[in-house]
């Protein structure tokens, strides 16, 4: 008889073993980026959140493209399945969203969420360099606020 990720979590945080950090302590941000398109970068990062979700830790994967084939992955027909207010969208065009948690959906691992995407994320890319150009403070602090707003919802 086997036992479900769920249920192996559970012992785990019976027994103690499973991965933790404090309340206080910053997430482990990793980003799997190439510019060139067509070399795994979705499969990779796919895998790698699969990986320590396995490994007991809580995982929240950001599908920051807009052909979604890291969604699409988890069983979503991104165009069809989702609207582009549960993607990351909302939160860059910067509405009045403090928070990326709206997005964040559970998959079927245990403690692996994803916030998916779609093909309106590809409108986003413009907005953002227009915004840039302008002057306006760029995408990566946004994308620092919105890590920060999930955290606490992966500890344990």
């Amino acid at each position: 008889m086997g036992y479900t990720l769920e249920q192996v979590n559970d012992m785990r945080g019976i027994f103690g073993t499973r991965p933790w950090r404090d309340p206080g302590d910053p997430p482990a941000i990793i980003a799997v980026q190439n510019f060139k398109g067509g070399v795994g970068k979705s499969t990779v990062a796919v895998h790698l959140a699969q990986y320590l979700a396995i490994q007991g830790y809580r995982v929240a994967l950001i599908d920051c493209d807009s052909q979604a084939s890291a969604t699409t992955l988890f069983g979503y027909v991104p165009d069809l399945d989702l609207t582009e207010d549960e993607t990351l969208y909302p939160f860059l065009r910067h509405d009045e969203r403090s928070s990326l948690s709206y997005a964040l959906k559970p998959t079927h691992f245990d403690g692996l969420y994803l916030i998916p995407s779609n093909l309106r994320l590809f409108q986003s890319e413009y907005e953002i360099a227009a915004r840039m150009a302008q002057g306006e403070p760029g995408l990566v602090d946004r994308l620092s606020v919105g890590l920060a707003s999930i955290a606490p919802n992966l500890t344990l």
